[in-house]
């Protein structure tokens, strides 16, 4: 618990990567990550994957419309919220699957910066950095697998199913009891299967902006140190100076590659949300009971909590960008040469060319750290 909660430093020095190895791994077991040798078992496993993801929105649509018809409305609309985020799921896993690669490649940048990095309160940062997105990662488990805990059993003591999918197989078995134990038991599976693919197209995008965040401060700490050393040569001035733009320049990669992923997935959960917000307020003001009231508030808040973790660090990331041009002008400029001052100028207006590190466009939520 302690290595989860990252109450305890680990003996092996840590990098920005280890932020990403929960991510890759939950990638793998949804069949969207996989190795480079393809085995029998594990072209099993991606086909079956790809097979309940493909499947999914025709077995919660068919489920919602013969829900209308034997269900009451309030049940048919809860049935509804889950089954407009089902049918959005499939597209936003299309696209992680598309830019994978992308983000794969992002290793060697994150690994490139860290070695920049040797002082012990650094690295500390760093560390740090890791326990975070680890703790973000695990918070959303918590909370997705609690709802998704508390939707079977909650069925289960009313004697129901969970959202009755469609499963036209299963529907063959002619003993009744045996026919319900057999559905439910599938749509329990098939609920943590989606949830866990939903956890990760929500968690990803607030673990990479917390990973940009730490080294956009870390650049920052290290430009309002230019010129403070009073050991150091003009020449290691200048080439200190030279190693912070080349920084800054890799982080723009790092932003530019995930912001073509996160800007796409984003805009469709923001979506998803207005959509859900709409049915839940149907529901919630019309149709359900003061149970079912407070039932449909507490699934959309779960539904926020799906873009909260991202725009929250986005948030804080426009505050780390502020304080970059802040830094270069607060540094010891006057102790660098000529040649660095005028180089340290250029960069202070590359890092004030845009005044937004978030802009929002109606097809595009776009990351960008302050650079054109």
């Amino acid at each position: 618990m302690e290595y989860i909660f990252g109450r305890r430093r680990l003996v092996v020095k840590s990098g920005t990567n280890d932020s990403f190895e929960l991510l890759f791994l939950i990638w793998k077991i949804i069949g969207v990550e996989h190795s480079r040798s393809y085995g029998f078992f594990q072209l099993f496993h991606v086909f079956c994957c790809w097979a309940l993801l493909l499947y999914s929105p025709a077995a919660y649509n068919m489920g919602f419309l013969r829900a209308l018809k034997t269900l009451p409305m309030a049940s048919a609309l809860n049935i509804l919220q889950t089954d407009i985020n089902v049918s959005i799921l499939l597209f936003k896993v299309v696209i992680i699957k598309f830019h994978l690669k992308r983000l794969r490649s992002l290793r060697d940048i994150f690994k490139r910066l860290d070695e920049r990095y040797h002082n012990p309160e650094e690295r500390a940062q760093i560390d740090e950095s890791v326990a975070i997105c680890r703790r973000i990662i695990y918070i959303y488990i918590f909370v997705y697998f609690t709802f998704a805990f508390l939707s079977w059993i909650t069925a289960i003591m009313a004697g129901e199913l969970i959202y009755s999918l469609w499963l036209p197989f299963v529907e063959l078995i002619p003993h009744q009891g045996w026919q319900y134990w057999a559905r439910f038991s599938v749509e329990a599976f098939y609920l943590y299967f989606l949830i866990l693919v939903c956890l990760i197209c929500d968690v990803y995008p607030a673990v990479y902006i917390r990973a940009i965040r730490t080294h956009v401060h870390l650049l920052a700490g290290r430009i309002s140190r230019l010129g403070s050393n009073p050991d150091l040569s003009a020449e290691e001035n200048h080439q200190e100076l030279v190693d912070c733009i080349l920084s800054h320049q890799e982080l723009m990669r790092v932003v530019e590659v995930v912001s073509a992923v996160t800007s796409l997935t984003l805009f469709l959960q923001f979506t998803v949300a207005a959509m859900i917000l709409c049915v839940c307020m149907l529901n919630a003001l019309i149709f359900a009971d003061r149970a079912g009231q407070i039932m449909t508030v507490g699934y959309y808040m779960g539904v926020l909590l799906q873009t909260g973790g991202a725009c929250f660090q986005a948030s804080m990331l426009e505050a780390e960008c502020v304080k970059l041009p802040l830094a270069i002008f607060h540094c010891q400029w006057l102790n660098l040469d000529r040649h660095s001052r005028s180089l340290l100028t250029f960069f202070m207006q590359r890092a004030q060319s845009k005044g937004n590190p978030l802009k929002f466009t109606p097809d595009v939520l776009a990351l960008s750290t302050n650079n054109e």
